[in-house]
């Protein structure tokens, strides 16, 4: 069975080929990697970053949750370049994170919002994005804050902590304490985000003993549960498991002692009945300090309405509430019966729904049920859809013990599901398979539903369609017809935006499964995107039912219920072509240059009659061999200008043995027909490859170990190396880091050229931050050609004592 994270990874390598196979000056759609913080509290409003790739100022947003209102300036920010330390050997070869760039902005959440995941998407004029993801939360929420690498204390549980792993190796670590003797929650959330990094939780005791811990191999997020001593002051220990660090990799982690629901039975309730519940909530045993499930009944009123599909319940024990989230279903459900291994499966009467758990010693369980010749069953086997962690395959075999189907995951998820027509009369069995190794407790449950489809229909279409103005386009919607379901199904699509028509009568014909609709943009229709839906109406059993089609809408990278990645809202988007195209010079050539250098790389640029005004060139957001902190500013180009030097600073640590390339984006502005002012991008028509050579200056450092007082000035001896090309003085500075600006400065000293050693005075304040282990960064900088930045950098080790 193959796990999320190894699906992951082979589609990212198909990406990844995707981006390096594919034409290099194609247009660029804006990308969205992340929100920071992502987490927001119901009835607040949070200010926040938007980050993301190839991000426009004239962008449109949209919240698929209409009740959370998300407002900005539109204007992306500086691009963040992955700051040191950097993969060098085998692992630099990786394949490069784009390079994001970030746009402030307020998301306000009603106060009635449920906890949850919310998505969101942007579009221009060169494209539609997928989705973004944020949480809405309903306890405290901070953002990390911690003082250099030292541990941030939290003072209060339960509480949500936002916090990003930014670097390579980099370990967040969070101190706790309880109260009392209690079980504590651990759950960081981050591929549920959008953060495609696999996370791994420790827990340290005061002694700094390992008393818990959890690695996400599986591609599903990480959460445990430990019992916490008061007497304990408790380290939480998070890290990437390959030991990667990114800006994009936020995640929320969630410390909870509160009691708290890890189970129910029923877990799927049908609407409109009362019954007793059972809510499973860990506890501690005193005598021996060990968890044990207790369960406790309720009475619970559930719904009738069959359009409310997630029902929240408060649970009442005590002094305490638990928030209980049921999604609903429309089977009775009954717990597993438990058989000896030498004894036959027992035979349940269908359709119904079971809850079972696999024990310690059997990776299986069978269940038998009889069906008639020509019937037509579904079976749907959940796991992570129960909030547990099982990693479940499915196999029907018929009165023989032959395969008749099997299912080993659903497209998204570890949940398998199937349907099969029976061949025969008799007893049909189904095997329950657990590949995992987390069987044992009665929280790794699953729920498997045994029914008979009813008629009916389902309609899929695409997402993010776009057509440019004047152009037209079809777009594809698929039926699943359901348990011999022929009839005609007319369609019809709303929320269409201004000069975009449908024909009136479009539909689908008696037993069909498919169905272009073409859809026509006027050649005066204004560039934008709306949301739209596609709604079908059809006879089902003398009935007129009406369906909403569905499209998919990833983001969340482990869904616990392949619903999670779907939406019946569809971006629509009506674009323009770019009005440029971007050739770099000798483009099929290498380029030799030195390490530490600006490369100045000539490139043409060519415009249509309708590109009047200045364009700018920027480094593209998506990269294919974009390695160890190479940057390109962004510059402007004259309306009257053809050619450019675009300048690529490569820093002088970059290896010598591969090639780095550089993918450059131009951005021009243009009316569309409604007098609407549009960026469009246009990347080069290829790659800008460079190998690397030495160095022409080098800066270092004979301090052997400096011993500082807070409030002591000191010097540190440098000597600067240089070709004898740099006639004029080299910039000598000190790079102050962020924690220490205001404590420790230097002036900026001027080197004249063929004085290769200065004594570089460093003034200190007495503050007791200082006190540690620091690495101070000294910068040199010449010109090159009279402009172009030629940069050497040396870490000095400094150690402030009281």
């Amino acid at each position: 069975m193959q796990s999320i994270r190894a699906i992951c990874g082979l589609l990212a390598i198909h990406l990844l080929w995707t981006v390096v196979d594919s034409s290099a000056s194609a247009q660029e759609a804006p990308a969205l990697g992340y929100v920071f913080p992502p987490v927001v509290n119901a009835g607040s409003t949070a200010k926040v970053q938007l980050g993301g790739y190839d991000f426009t100022s004239d962008m449109q947003y949209f919240v698929h949750d209409q009740r959370v209102k998300l407002t900005t300036d539109g204007k992306p920010g500086r691009f963040f370049v992955p700051p040191p330390p950097y993969w060098f050997g085998p692992r630099g070869m990786t394949g490069a994170f784009p390079i994001p760039r970030e746009i402030a902005a307020e998301l306000q959440v009603p106060s009635d919002a449920a906890p949850g995941l919310v998505k969101w998407q942007v579009a221009n004029a060169n494209g539609t994005s997928g989705a973004g993801v944020f949480y809405v939360s309903d306890i405290t929420e901070i953002v990390e804050k911690r003082w250099r690498d030292e541990p941030q204390v939290l003072d209060q549980l339960p509480i949500g902590v936002s916090g990003r792993v930014r670097k390579i190796s980099e370990v967040d670590r969070y101190q706790f304490k309880v109260p009392k003797l209690s079980v504590v929650h651990i759950e960081l959330m981050a591929r549920q985000l959008g953060s495609n990094f696999h996370a791994a939780i420790e827990v340290l005791d005061s002694s700094g003993n390992k008393v818990a811990d959890v690695a996400d191999t599986e591609g599903i997020d990480c959460k445990l549960m430990m019992v916490a001593d008061p007497k304990e002051q408790y380290t939480v220990r998070i890290y990437d498991v390959d030991f990667r660090g990114n800006r994009a990799f936020v995640y929320r982690l969630s410390i909870d002692n509160r009691p708290k629901c890890v189970g129910t039975f029923p877990s799927r309730p049908k609407h409109g009945v009362t019954q007793k519940v059972k809510f499973i909530i860990p506890q501690v045993l005193i005598t021996n300090r060990q968890i044990v499930l207790e369960n406790i009944l309720r009475d619970v009123t559930f719904p009738a309405d069959k359009n409310v599909q997630r029902f929240n319940y408060q649970f009442k024990s005590g002094s305490f509430e638990i928030p209980v989230s049921f999604r609903m279903g429309d089977l009775d459900e009954f717990p597993e019966v438990k058989r000896k291994p030498e004894q036959p499966p027992a035979v349940y009467p269908v359709p119904k729904a079971i809850v079972g758990t696999i024990k310690p010693g059997s990776m299986l369980d069978r269940y038998r049920f009889e069906a008639k010749k020509g019937e037509t069953w579904s079976v749907q086997l959940e796991s992570l859809a129960e909030t547990t962690r099982l990693d479940l395959a499915l196999e029907v075999l018929d009165t023989e013990g032959k395969m008749v189907a099997n299912n080993d995951d659903l497209p998204g998820t570890l949940d398998a599901g199937l349907t099969f027509n029976a061949k025969a009369d008799g007893h049909y069995t189904c095997v329950v398979r657990e590949t995992s190794g987390n069987p044992g407790s009665d929280t790794a449950r699953y729920r498997l539903a045994i029914s008979q489809p009813k008629p009916d229909y389902k309609l899929t279409t695409i997402q993010a369609p776009k057509v440019d103005i004047g152009g037209k386009v079809n777009l594809a919607v698929k039926v699943q017809r359901v348990a011999g379901h022929t009839a005609e199904i007319q369609l019809r699509v709303e929320g269409l935006p201004e000069g975009v028509t449908v024909p009136d009568d479009i539909k689908i014909a008696e037993k069909k499964t498919s169905f272009n609709i073409p859809i026509t943009v006027a050649a005066d229709a204004a560039s934008g995107a709306a949301l739209i839906r596609v709604i079908g109406t059809s006879k089902v059993r003398e009935q007129t039912v009406e369906r909403v089609a569905t499209v998919p809408l990833t983001g969340n990278l482990c869904p616990q219920h392949p619903d999670d990645n779907t939406t019946n809202s569809i971006l629509f988007n009506v674009t323009m072509k770019p009005p440029i195209l971007v050739k770099i010079v000798d483009k099929d050539r290498q380029r030799v240059v030195s390490r530490g250098t600006t490369y100045p790389c000539p490139i043409l640029i060519e415009r249509t009659d309708d590109c009047a005004g200045p364009i700018h060139l920027r480094m593209a957001g998506k990269q294919s061999r974009h390695r160890q902190g190479i940057f390109s500013p962004t510059i402007e180009v004259a309306a009257d200008q053809t050619d450019v030097l675009f300048p690529i600073f490569m820093p002088e640590w970059l290896a010598t043995d591969r090639t780095t390339r550089m993918v450059v984006q131009g951005v021009a502005e243009v009316k569309d027909p409604k007098g609407n002012v549009r960026q469009l991008t246009k990347k080069g028509d290829a790659r800008i490859t460079m190998i690397l050579e030495g160095a022409l200056m080098k800066i270092g450092h004979f301090a052997s170990e400096l011993t500082v007082k807070p409030g002591e000035s000191f010097e540190i001896p440098l000597t600067l190396l240089r070709s004898s090309e740099f006639r004029k003085p080299a910039k000598i500075e000190l790079l102050v880091p962020d924690e220490l600006k205001g404590i420790l400065k230097a002036e900026v000293h001027q080197l004249p050229a063929g004085n290769p050693d200065v004594q570089f005075k460093v003034s200190t304040t007495n503050n007791p931050k200082l006190e540690g282990d620091w690495k101070l960064t000294i910068k040199a900088t010449c010109i090159q050609n009279g402009k172009w930045n030629v940069v050497s950098q040396t870490d000095v080790p400094v150690r402030f004592i009281k």
